[in-house]
């Protein structure tokens, strides 16, 4: 019963993932793609020749042929490159990880069935793991053996999509798992002739599981160590054999006919260059050590933008390190009769191998490039013999008795991981627009006019979460399809400041909607989605800004894109502002120290001026081009108030004035909450050679009646702060 329910929740995973991830989202899977659906076209292995990409037509057939007898029932698909691309591909700060307009199972049937093709080659490998394991292991054993396997979070990605590592990770759990077993269990000599035919099927299924052949002379060595003699490990190595060189054989002679290398590696391995690499390269590794290991464990997508959250890694490597430390105890693990230094062995010493030549492969790069291509996938073969060393190690750390609960709990937590990566943070990765529900929309805070575009579809609607300098905010919009739209549009959002002579756009996001797996083209009359999009503010801010949200919907026009004609309330609606909102720095502004007032001036309760800047011309010292005031804001105003600056001579004649909102307009008081600081800068007509006394305050532009004005409880004459022009009597 533990076991199934393993499979099960590994089975509802990798579905998950194979219909929830966006088409040929995860690493080379349209060139997967693309060998399967050429076996499809043409009934053989593709042409190595009429490629102009670095595709994956080199690669052994076993995987692509199996995915194309999958499809078989379905239409012949299209090649990847006769879909049509996504152009915000990689290009917003939400999804947008999905290279081509996005295609459903319907539309394209034959993915999907590739993609199951891989789950139903990783459920084979775990249970034939499970059935092997549990010739010299208890059942708990056994257990967290296939669950550390089946929920290492690269392997169950790549159950959900088109590729060959799983196939390849599904025989190598295969291969390492019965020669052990077999080798333990002193099986007759024929009995390695299975073995032999799983090595075959693993060769044809990736080339780097060559190197489980070195699992015959170690299961040999094994075995004559038992006896002493050498007749039996020379049978079982034999019939090994027997079992794999007639398939790989086929694998060779083909490579051979095709003119391709007899091996089928060099595009991928290139053997000249690696036996040519000094070792000493390996030293320059180290550094990307840590991208090496994020892509071997966890990266779902293309572009390397795809990693889990630190803690992942950190526990993965952890419970790694505990599991290989707990070998140091192994003698205590008297539950297995069978326990002899083969099993660890066996394991490590292939492994071993596998790792010592993807790392040189992968210092290849380092001195042309300045860094790796990491490609932590290629490693995944040795997942199941890292699951045998870390569950069997880890469970030396327990005694005898505590071993069976800890090993059914230790099986239950990585599925755990697997149903929260699969079901919650990969639609999170990969999101969509949400389509609303009749309540949903009733409960909507809707505008009193919508923003019409063309005739096709409605905008009801804007959501914001507060927006600040520096940091991604979320803005939700809420679209209706009037009718069924014809066409996919970009949804162009940008955040502007109304500055002069022209705005300043702080930041802007344009993608089809949904990040880019929901496009218009799929909605129909009476639809509704909320749509998010994640903004950064960037310009410089004074203080709390006014700001705006644009939303344009724009079609392609040839090589361009032109904008939908935006009707509000039957007039035309150009730019089409959907909203208001307020950008604020993330902490207060600070005045400079030698600017602040001794004493701060209070503006009734609402607010105090805490500094004064003079601003002297360019062309002469001696004049005052301005001054910058420092506010800050103690409540809340209801009000937008007027600040006055009136500037006067020595005899209290009045030289200059600029009266208006702070911050030229983008900081009216009424956006202030307390503790921000504002910085207001007031520019005079032409520079002063004259002026003596400056006098502040603030007033109702309605009512004309001016706040009033305090220092240390003193109210000020007239309400307004006077002060003296720096080096003047």
């Amino acid at each position: 019963m533990p076991l199934l329910i393993v499979l099960l929740i590994y089975s509802a995973c990798a579905v998950q993932i194979a219909f929830r991830l966006p088409a040929f989202a995860s690493p080379n899977e349209a060139l997967h793609y693309e060998h399967l659906v050429l076996i499809r076209k043409t009934g053989r292995l593709p042409d190595l020749h009429s490629s102009t990409r670095a595709d994956e037509r080199h690669q052994p057939p076993l995987y692509y042929a199996l995915a194309a007898l999958f499809s078989w029932p379905f239409p012949d698909p299209p090649l990847d490159t006769e879909l049509p691309p996504n152009p915000h591909f990689l290009a917003t700060r939400i999804g947008n990880l999905n290279p081509i307009v996005p295609v459903t199972p319907s539309e394209l049937p034959a993915l999907y069935a590739a993609r199951l093709a891989s789950t139903a080659l990783g459920l084979l490998g775990l249970v034939g793991m499970y059935i092997g394991a549990r010739r010299i292991l208890p059942d708990a054993y056994a257990l967290l053996i296939v669950s550390l396997t089946a929920f290492q979070p690269m392997v169950l990605f790549l159950s959900g999509t088109v590729n060959n590592d799983l196939a390849a990770t599904a025989f190598s759990a295969l291969v390492v798992t019965w020669s052990v077993v077999l080798t333990l269990q002193d099986a007759p000599p024929r009995s390695f002739a299975a073995i032999g035919v799983l090595l075959g099927l693993a060769m044809l299924s990736k080339a780097n599981t060559v190197f489980l052949l070195l699992l015959i002379p170690l299961s040999a060595f094994f075995l004559w160590m038992k006896t002493r003699r050498w007749r039996k490990p020379i049978l079982a190595a034999t019939w090994a054999v027997a079992g794999f060189a007639p398939l790989w054989g086929l694998w060779l002679a083909a490579n051979a006919l095709r003119g391709e290398d007899v091996f089928g590696v060099s595009r991928s391995v290139p053997i000249q260059a690696i036996l040519a690499a000094p070792l000493t390269d390996l030293l320059l590794l180290p550094p990307h050590l840590e991208v090496i290991f994020r892509t071997f464990w966890f990266d779902w997508s293309i572009g390397g933008v795809g990693f889990a959250p630190d803690w992942l890694y950190t526990l993965s490597a952890a419970g790694v390190v505990a599991g290989f430390a707990g070998w140091l105890f192994y003698r205590r693990n008297a539950t297995i009769s069978t326990w002899t230094p083969a099993l660890p062995v066996m394991h490590a010493i292939w492994a071993a191998a596998l790792v010592g030549v993807y790392l040189l492969t992968r210092t290849l790069a380092i001195r042309p490039l300045g860094g790796v291509i990491p490609e932590g996938r290629l490693l995944l073969p040795i997942v199941p013999s890292l699951a045998w060393l870390t569950a069997c190690g880890w469970l030396c750390w327990w005694s005898a008795r505590r071993r069976q609960s800890v090993a059914l709990l230790s099986a239950l937590a990585p599925a755990l991981l697997g149903v929260a990566f699969a079901f919650f943070w990969l639609p999170d990765h990969y999101p969509q627009a949400q389509r609303l529900t009749h309540s949903a929309v009733a409960a909507l805070n809707r505008f009193e006019e919508p923003l019409l575009y063309g005739d096709a579809i409605a905008l009801h609607g804007v959501e914001s979460q507060p927006l600040y300098h520096g940091k991604i905010a979320e803005v939700t919009l809420y679209w209706e399809a009037l009718r069924r739209v014809e066409r996919n549009y970009t949804v162009s959002l940008q955040l502007l400041i109304p500055t002069s002579p022209s705005w300043t756009v702080s930041d802007q996001q344009h993608s089809y909607p949904g990040a880019g797996l929901s496009p218009t083209q799929r909605w129909r009359a009476g639809d509704w989605y909320a749509d998010r999009y994640r903004l950064l503010p960037a310009a410089d801010l004074n203080g709390p800004t006014r700001a705006l949200l644009g939303v344009w919907l724009l079609e392609d026009v040839g090589e361009n894109e032109a904008p939908l004609t935006v009707l509000r309330a039957g007039q035309i609606y150009d730019p089409p502002i959907a909203s208001e909102v307020v950008i604020r720095p993330q902490a207060p502004l600070q005045p400079p120290a030698e600017h602040l007032l001794a004493e701060p001036v209070r503006f009734g309760d609402v607010a105090a001026l805490i500094g004064v800047e003079w601003l002297p011309a360019a062309s002469a010292q001696s004049e005052i081009a301005g001054v910058v005031l420092w506010w800050q804001a103690l409540d809340a105003m209801a009000t937008d108030y007027t600040i006055f600056v009136h500037a006067t001579d020595a005899n209290a004649a009045l030289l200059a004035q600029n009266d208006g909102p702070p911050n030229f307009g983008l900081s009216p008081t009424r956006l202030w909450a307390p503790g921000d600081v504002i910085r207001d800068e007031r520019l005079f007509a032409e520079p002063l050679a004259s002026a003596r006394n400056l006098l502040v305050g603030l007033y109702d532009p309605h009512s004309l009646t001016r706040l009033p004005a305090y220092v240390e409880g003193a109210r000020l004459p007239g309400d307004a702060a006077r002060f003296t022009a720096p080096g003047l009597p």
